[in-house]
């Protein structure tokens, strides 16, 4: 399984990465594309919140069953988050239009805020876009986590047999950089393991 970005190449610049900011912290990427691009679900799940937010103005959160990756993600600063008919508890697919890029709420220009938990606890947010770091494999942002690398040449069977095998898969298979792809599961003494499949 392959996690989507919000909004598709060539749409967006990077205004704001995950991290510090101006003397706080960052929980998420901002994707800044022309009012109105359209933003994409980045897994299948359950839209659990949608509407009115502060900050956001207005934001849709998303949670992901073990089937499609786990956790929540979140988006925000859309006009109308229900423009797309999109509403609560119904479920997406991954990679389905889900809003429009706006400028709603504390932002300064149009732009989707897009925010990842893996374990779809809200206190735990890892860096979307991990491949903006000169960082060897991994996720930037899981920092706070116990977990080692290993490299393999089969990623997408290896990470299959230990979800059939009833492990949890915290992050599903992605392109972290061109030819460069992770996933992330959880050992019985919950210490992350970090699968790196390089081409």
């Amino acid at each position: 399984m392959t996690r989507f970005m919000p909004v598709r190449a060539g749409t967006y610049q990077i205004s704001s990465p995950f991290g510090q900011r101006g003397g706080g912290m960052h929980w998420g990427t901002d994707f800044a594309a022309q009012d109105g691009t359209k933003i994409y679900a980045a897994q299948a799940g359950t839209v659990v919140h949608i509407g009115r937010a502060d900050g956001f103005g207005q934001w849709i959160v998303i949670d992901h069953p073990e089937e499609a990756g786990s956790g929540t993600t979140v988006y925000g600063h859309m006009w109308d988050a229900h423009a797309t008919g999109l509403r609560q508890g119904e479920q997406v697919a991954a990679g389905q239009h889900i809003a429009f890029v706006g400028n709603n709420g504390e932002s300064s220009g149009p732009h989707v805020h897009f925010e990842v938990h893996p374990t779809g606890d809200y206190r735990v947010t890892v860096d979307p876009m991990p491949e903006a770091k000169p960082a060897r494999g991994g996720i930037a942002g899981a920092s706070g986590y116990r977990y080692w690398t290993m490299s393999v040449t089969n990623l997408q069977e290896i990470t299959d047999a230990v979800a059939a095998a009833g492990y949890k898969v915290r992050i599903p298979v992605m392109e972290i950089a061109p030819g460069t792809k992770i996933s992330m599961v959880e050992d019985p003494d919950g210490n992350w393991v970090e699968f790196l499949d390089r081409d």
